[in-house]
């Protein structure tokens, strides 16, 4: 095997390890299906964005790579806010119960 199919290889793992990784440690089941879906969503823009860099002439690779850069972030952006909100709103439930036993 030569040099950038590894590389590929391990990236690969690493995202699957990754994507396994964040579904196992969310504490909620809202949690768990925004990571799922989160993670569905970036394997589709990273298999379109290959397949782009693959099929496209240079110049239209070029011209891809900024509105491609900043729709990552944006969906990347999105989901960490998505995945915030519901953390604190799991959080204050919490607090809510603890105020209610306290009082």
């Amino acid at each position: 095997m030569n040099l950038p199919t590894l590389l590929i290889l391990a990236v690969l793992g690493y995202i699957v390890w990754r994507t396994s990784r964040t579904v196992r440690r969310s504490s909620s089941p809202q949690e768990k299906a925004l990571a799922i879906r989160g993670a569905a969503i970036f394997w589709l823009f990273g298999f379109i964005f290959v397949a782009a860099l693959v099929f496209l002439p240079n110049r239209a690779r070029v011209f891809m790579m900024l509105p491609a850069f900043f729709l990552a972030v944006a969906v990347g952006k999105g989901w960490h806010n998505a995945r915030q909100r519901l953390r604190r709103q799991r959080q204050a439930q919490v607090d809510l119960d603890r105020m209610k036993r306290v009082g």
